[in-house]
């Protein structure tokens, strides 16, 4: 058994349950207890000893027996929008984008995206997900609210795009420049400059000061405060006409050299105002980063490829990185897609081989999807640490078979996802347990031309499932393991049912036969959010009955009609 002292009388004693820990040693105790102080994991151990250690204590306990039940750490997952279930089936993936999805996305209003979570969240909850990542909408004031209310965790992003074709005019698409966030610096004074500038100076100026600068990094160190004003605003205009190793170099001076500057007057400044509602991505990480009890976090997120420059991708990648923040990007998805950038980017391959070669691969990207890349891909991706999300469903609807086990062997961190409904239509990370290892099994007679059944076993899976979606999310150090010192965030399933009984091997039962019914209870952050299968924040019923009406509401505003497959009467 294992401990660790406090002195909080705020406890929950869980025992007499089988304990899937999914720790470094992939531990699980037959009968196990588990010591919840406030939103952490106290100790774990055998029942007995959790019993004859912490029972005693008088303040605040709560003693729940879980006989015949198995306790999971809560599992991450990838889901976007549920209001479009149902609006894009059976349809290629250039349509479901230009024509179904884009035109629903743009509709949609904050109250919208809203309701969409709690109904997204509430369908997650019951399938034993405690922490989503959203591949990003045009609302995550909307979606904060929602995960705040039902009391989940959430990577946050907003859907950001600078170029491409059949964005639907309602989202005011913007060039790379008009994305760019600038804001007065000191009032008029900047008024001042700014007319002047564009006036008289402005490309003699801006080349003036990339040779000056150039020729003397320290520069800066001897302007006065007027002057760095100056210079940070003609600074902004080169930046926006020059787009050369020179740029970055003076960037990086002043980065290196006037650190506060750089901060206040440029960082903040420069970075990509990709909000196609009128706030910029930097903007939304400081209203909602680290709040909800430090529950939610805001990354920054590409939509695709084809839907955005160079630039963009770059300077996503910098502000991650002065964050210390995630990157989410779907990649790779459809061959169209490497064709694409093979014509545009004038690469070899596609998407992946073109990431390397602009340095935009690192550890703090999250590639959704990853299914057309090559073993040079699959290289680049495990020798920068990038994360890859494995949507089995979504995949075999519309993408194809995603190389996983080839990635697993490479050291990738693969983990799993729903993707969202309208790519699904289920939100079950229950199910896509089971659909990833039989569909890689699958793959194996694809692609070899013989059966390997050991493909992706339950244990692989199970994995993908916990840790490793945590990983992926960057929030392993709290989450994705029973272990102490860790976040309380835990599944508990009951096997009672015709599907799973009788369990002769737990880890099994869980990938090939449990079903979401058999979720009964979800804690997050030390909180139970769902409790005998009834989600405890919000009223269910009256959720479904506000969704539907929204969601017939948005179909009429974006003008889509979803014809009859049948004769309907």
């Amino acid at each position: 058994m294992e401990t660790k002292s406090s002195s909080s009388n705020s406890v929950t004693i869980i025992h007499n349950a089988m304990i899937v820990t999914m720790d470094p040693e992939s531990r699980v105790f037959k009968n196990g207890g588990i010591v919840i102080e406030q939103d952490k994991i106290k100790a774990i151990g055998q029942s007995a000893d959790i019993l004859s250690q912490f029972s005693s204590l008088a303040h605040h306990l709560q003693i729940i027996d879980l006989h015949s039940h198995i306790l999971l750490p809560g599992t991450p997952s990838l889901p976007p929008s549920l209001f479009s279930r149902g609006i894009a089936d059976d349809v290629d993936l250039m349509t479901w984008l230009h024509h179904r999805i884009w035109p629903y996305e743009s509709n949609m209003t904050e109250g919208d995206s809203y309701l969409s979570t709690l109904l997204c969240g509430i369908e997650l909850i019951h399938s034993g997900v405690t922490c989503f990542a959203e591949a990003g909408g045009q609302h995550v004031s909307g979606m904060a609210r929602a995960v705040e209310k039902l009391g989940l965790r959430a990577c946050l992003t907003e859907s950001i795009m600078d170029t491409g074709e059949g964005l639907p005019t309602s989202w005011a698409m913007r060039t790379t420049d008009d994305c760019i966030q600038v804001e007065d610096y000191t009032g008029f004074l900047v008024d001042i400059v700014e007319f002047i500038t564009m006036l008289f100076f402005d490309v003699l100026m801006c080349a003036y000061i990339t040779a000056l600068m150039s020729e003397q990094p320290g520069l800066l160190t001897s302007v006065t405060k007027k002057g760095k004003l100056i210079l940070l605003w003609n600074l902004h205009k080169c930046l926006r006409i020059r787009d050369s190793p020179t740029k970055m170099n003076i960037y990086a001076d002043i980065r290196d050299h006037e650190p506060l500057y750089f901060k206040r007057h440029l960082y903040h400044r420069l970075k990509p105002n990709f909000s196609l509602q009128g706030q910029s991505q930097m903007e939304l990480y400081e209203k909602h980063h680290n709040t909800a009890d430090g529950r939610i976090r805001v990354w920054f997120g590409i939509r695709q490829i084809m839907n955005s420059t160079d630039r963009l991708l770059l300077e996503t990648r910098n502000a991650a990185q002065e964050l210390k923040t995630g990157i989410h990007m779907h990649v790779a998805e459809i061959p169209y897609e490497n064709q694409f950038v093979k014509g545009n980017r004038k690469v070899e391959h596609g998407t992946v081989t073109h990431l390397e070669k602009i340095n935009f691969l690192q550890n703090n990207l999250l590639s959704v999807h990853t299914v057309w890349v090559d073993d040079t891909e699959i290289g680049f991706l495990s020798r920068a640490g990038v994360k890859v999300s494995h949507c089995p469903a979504a995949a075999m609807r519309m993408l194809g078979f995603a190389p996983i086990r080839e990635m697993l062997d490479s050291g990738i961190c693969v983990s799993l996802g729903t993707d969202g409904a309208p790519s699904n239509n289920r939100m079950s990370i229950v199910d896509e347990m089971y659909l990833a290892s039989l569909i890689n099994k699958g793959r194996e007679v694809y692609e070899k031309g013989t059966t390997d059944p050991t493909a992706l076993p339950a244990e692989t899976i199970l994995r993908m499932g916990t840790i490793n979606g945590a990983k992926t999310v960057l929030w392993d150090n709290e989450i994705g393991s029973l272990e102490i010192g860790k976040k309380a965030d835990i599944t508990v399933v009951h096997p009672n049912s015709w599907s799973m009984v009788p369990v002769h091997d737990c880890i099994s039962s869980l990938v090939y036969s449990m079903r979401t019914e058999n979720v009964v209870s979800v804690m997050c952050n030390g909180k139970w959010i769902m409790k005998d299968k009834k989600i405890v924040n919000v009223d269910e019923g009256e959720v479904m009955l506000a969704a539907k009406e929204a969601s017939s509401k948005i179909l009429k505003r974006a003008g889509i009609s979803i014809p009859n497959r049948m004769n309907v009467l």
